[in-house]
């Protein structure tokens, strides 16, 4: 298991958690991974979470996320261009951050980054964290593009 998980049960928790939130964000889950330093070195910030899809999803899911920006900001408002600007760039580099994940009913007006900041506690990382900054980085990748690389611990399973 992970650096940042004190035992294999608290990892399973956390798979199996981060699985279900994913699916109520309409998030696939066929192919999770932690990848980067905490995978390497115990003194790693935080857990890089990767969500691995095909070009065809990675599109749909850059569709329905541009749609959400679209609907809760004010035409030409600075924040609007900001979000999609960021967005933009986030489906040239073949990797959107959860930033950008729409909000879904039943999260009672919670943001995906709000509710994947509660399963640190099946981490060993503390709950007190700079604003803006979390224990989890969690992006959607286009399968085969720059940031689909290894080392990786698969979270599918």
């Amino acid at each position: 298991f992970p650096f940042k998980f004190d035992s294999l049960q608290n990892f399973g928790d956390f798979k199996t958690s981060l699985k279900s939130l994913l699916q109520k964000y309409n998030i696939p889950i066929e192919d999770v991974r932690i990848q980067g330093s905490s995978v390497r070195t115990p003194g790693a910030n935080d857990v890089d979470l990767g969500v691995f899809v095909n070009e065809s999803k990675f599109n749909e899911l850059y569709n329905e996320m541009k749609a959400g920006i679209e609907s809760r900001t004010t035409e030409g408002s600075a924040i609007r261009k900001s979000l999609l600007e960021g967005l933009e760039k986030g489906k040239a580099d073949g990797r959107i951050n959860s930033y950008y994940f729409d909000r879904v009913n039943g999260s009672g007006g919670a943001t995906f980054g709000q509710e994947l900041f509660e399963l640190v506690d099946y981490t060993n990382m503390g709950r007190v964290w700079e604003p803006g900054k979390g224990p989890f980085d969690l992006s959607v990748i286009m399968e085969g593009r720059g940031f689909d690389v290894g080392p990786f611990l698969n979270c599918t399973n």
